[in-house]
């Protein structure tokens, strides 16, 4: 792993606390989705999860961003930016088989969102592990 310099470690340092906080409130956003009990409030849940999202990476991704401060310097970083849009992805098929299936069970919606959301669980340990790797070494 390559070292950052004293700036790009503040600011680093500066992105991560505010990502820890949109972490939490996708966390909140997880649980919501797989406690929704009917079509309607899957879709509500997830339609509000893909704004979430889109959002969040957007965040992590732009100039000043924690990926633009240490950028794909490693595999683990080039990975987890990759997996950006594949995630975006499962986002946006969620919901599409919500808006789509009428036979599809509220127990299958709920399946899908749940893998939904331990991928997202997982991409974002990754994550921190990775930030947290850097912010160590300072």
């Amino acid at each position: 792993m390559s070292t950052l310099d004293r700036e790009s470690l503040d600011r680093l340092r500066a992105e991560w606390r505010g990502l820890q906080e949109e972490h939490r409130r996708m966390r909140t956003r997880f649980a919501t989705v797989s406690a929704a009990q009917n079509r309607a409030e899957a879709l509500v849940a997830v339609n509000d999860l893909h704004h979430s999202v889109s959002e969040h990476f957007s965040r992590e991704e732009r100039s000043g961003g924690v990926f633009a401060i240490i950028g794909p310097k490693t595999e683990e970083a080039a990975s987890l930016l990759r997996e950006h849009g594949h995630l975006r992805r499962k986002v946006i098929e969620a919901r599409a088989m919500m808006e789509s299936y009428e036979e599809t069970t509220i127990e299958a919606l709920q399946a899908a969102c749940d893998a939904l959301c331990d991928a997202m669980r997982e991409h974002e340990d990754r994550e921190a592990a990775l930030i947290e790797s850097y912010l160590s070494e300072d």
